[in-house]
């Protein structure tokens, strides 16, 4: 029978993967530590006040800035 190309595919990857980890062990991509997943809103809402700041900050020379500015409530519902 045809062998499925999805398995030879896969069997590839995961030779390409091995000879990777024995050649280079520097260029693995890095298991997450535990510590990411112990409070991962944190990061995101880090992440996502450094995005604002710098909108907020690029925004003082356009003439959009009012649409971004944080005075304006109705782009930042209050909690």
């Amino acid at each position: 029978r045809h062998h499925n190309p999805v398995d030879s595919i896969c069997r590839k990857i995961r030779s390409i993967q091995m000879m990777d980890q024995v050649s280079n062990p520097a260029l693995q991509i890095p298991k997450f530590q535990s510590r990411n997943f112990d409070s991962p809103q944190c990061n995101i809402k880090k992440n996502l006040e450094e995005i604002l700041k710098k909108r907020t900050f690029r925004s003082h020379d356009s003439s959009d800035s009012h649409l971004i500015s944080p005075s304006n409530n109705s782009v930042f519902s209050a909690d």
